[in-house]
């Protein structure tokens, strides 16, 4: 995407190294390959701007593309972060702080959130941190690029919705439930997975299945930058 991976990112038990950086509307999102090389430990991302430019996202996401909230021991995932485009404002490169949670692998599920746990408690975890440098992406898209995406370029505008955008679930529908309920919708289709483009009313928003590129996968997720058409829209498919 015209952008230069930086050196790998290492520390007692992750490793971190950058794939893609690209500006998706008032966003700036990037890709990592994040590893837990420990045995002892699972790991949770959490993400923070070094200045007070707003909110900044991350998820970690399997080899299947379904978001996890912990990277488990002896594993690897992408991590995906978002973050307003202001950060780049006075400069070209900007920094971002990645905290790496630590829990001990044989006291707690997986599936978890050890994290409310812990702040419930009033408890300090262990964490590895490291700054992050972020250059401006020289590749840009928006909410317009869905319809003329390609499946590549489409997955790569759908991990940019994950950080770059609101996203509400909704009642679950099959594709062609959805198309028939919602002819303001677009259909972009690519054989078992389908991404359903808002047009008209509904420019802005976009529907799409959790598990992206998954066969025959339910339509029962919306994403947009506006949180009251999405609410409208979830109370209206109810």
């Amino acid at each position: 995407m015209g952008v230069t991976p930086k050196d790998p990112f290492v520390s007692n038990y992750t490793s971190l190294e950058q794939r893609w950086c690209i500006g998706f509307g008032d966003a700036i999102c990037v890709s990592f390959d994040v590893m837990n090389t420990s045995e002892q430990y699972h790991m949770q991302p959490i993400c923070h701007t070094l200045e007070d430019c707003g909110l900044i996202k991350c998820v970690l996401l399997d080899n299947e593309g379904s978001s996890i909230p912990l990277l488990r021991s002896n594993s690897s995932a992408e991590l995906l972060v978002g973050f307003s485009k202001s950060q780049l404002f006075k400069s070209k490169i900007c920094s971002i702080l990645l905290e790496m949670i630590r829990y001990p692998s044989d006291e707690i599920s997986p599936d978890a959130d050890m994290l409310a746990r812990s702040i419930a408690r009033q408890t300090r975890l262990p964490s590895e941190a490291r700054i992050l440098t972020i250059s401006a992406p020289l590749k840009w898209y928006s909410f317009e690029n869905f319809l003329s995406a390609k499946e590549t370029e489409m997955l790569l505008l759908l991990s940019c919705l994950r950080v770059g955008s609101y996203s509400y679930m909704m009642k679950p529908k099959s594709s062609f439930e959805f198309a028939e309920a919602n002819p303001d919708f677009d259909c972009c289709d690519f054989g078992d997975w389908q991404v359903f483009v808002g047009h008209g009313i509904m420019d802005g928003l976009v529907a799409v299945p959790s598990t992206f590129n998954q066969p025959n996968g339910s339509i029962d997720r919306i994403c947009g930058i506006n949180e009251e058409l999405l609410t409208t829209f979830v109370k209206r498919c109810q």
